[in-house]
């Protein structure tokens, strides 16, 4: 598991961050007494930057079937709202795009 962009918030009680799990990039949080850490966001897709500031979260979300877009990331329950849609137009001009996870095992027997 790799860890990248580290934020903390202004109280210093949590850090941000992404990280990739099940070759997908999301958004965590770990409260720094506690030590625990959560998942915030789930999904076909990698965030690939996020802003913590005055309470909200901001952040870059792409997947294989849609360009990045700017989405607002609700911290509770991880509900990610498209804050912009550059490449709408586009993709409706082309036919829709079916993508499918794939797991291949590696030597050792992972996937």
């Amino acid at each position: 598991c790799n860890v990248d962009q580290i934020q903390w918030t202004p109280d210093n009680k949590t850090i941000y961050f992404k990280s990739t799990i099940k070759a997908e990039t999301q958004l965590f949080s770990i409260d720094v007494k506690s030590r625990k850490i959560r998942q915030i966001t789930d999904g076909p897709h990698d965030y690939t930057w996020f802003e913590y500031r005055n309470g909200v979260m901001a952040a870059g979300r792409q997947s294989m079937a849609v360009p990045t877009d700017l989405y607002r990331v609700n911290l509770k329950d991880g509900n990610a709202v498209a804050v912009t849609a550059e490449n709408d137009a586009m993709l409706k001009s082309i036919p829709p795009i079916s993508i499918e996870k794939r797991w291949i095992k590696t030597s050792n027997g992972e996937n």
